[in-house]
């Protein structure tokens, strides 16, 4: 499912956008960051980040595109694209109904892009890997939830706040398009 070209988001410094399995996540994104020394502002334009699907299986890989446009007169060098697990604790006490929430987040899959131009970055490259022990996506439980997202930032040497995207993503069991019946006889359980 790719995204309708018109789409655009605007993020400002102080917000970071999340897109959500099955919306429409290419298009544009513009982030606009405020340089305190300058009146301009920094225009950073992304394209594509990731394919129109959004679920994938432990091992495979999750391609990456990326189209940035800096139209400042700072330097954009470098990206980190980062598969991050988000699990969800929640202590259950037979007396009390509901007992303390811990929230941890894991990266279990990095990766830095290096761009050659300042002005135009394009990346399109395979982008990150599932490693093969991947738990899968699971967010029906009441005691254990588990949750996946990429998150690319750009890399701004010259400003602590830096521009970023978290798209969830699904990691689940069986690759999609499998049919049961293959799956059976194949022998895989």
């Amino acid at each position: 499912m790719m995204a309708d070209p018109k789409i655009s988001i605007e993020l400002s410094n102080e917000k970071q956008e999340i897109f959500y399995p099955g919306e429409k996540i290419s298009g544009h994104v513009v982030i606009e960051l405020d340089k305190p020394l300058e009146t301009k502002n920094v225009c950073l334009t992304f394209g594509a980040l990731i394919p129109g699907r959004s679920c994938f299986c432990p091992g495979e890989n999750i391609p990456i595109e990326m189209m940035i446009e800096n139209n400042s007169s700072k330097l954009v060098t470098e990206a980190t694209i980062k598969l991050i697990q988000t699990a969800i604790y929640r202590e259950h006490h037979e007396h009390h109904k509901d007992g303390p929430i811990t929230v941890r987040d894991y990266t279990i899959a990095k990766s830095k892009v290096l761009f050659k131009d300042s002005t135009y970055l394009r990346y399109i490259g395979e982008g990150l890997t599932a490693p093969e022990n991947t738990s899968p996506t699971n967010w029906r439980l009441k005691i254990i939830k588990v949750r996946y997202h990429v998150e690319v930032r750009i890399d701004l040497s010259w400003t602590t706040n830096e521009p970023c995207i978290e798209i969830p993503i699904i990691i689940g069991t069986v690759p999609l398009g499998i049919k049961s019946k293959d799956i059976n006889q194949n022998n895989w359980f």
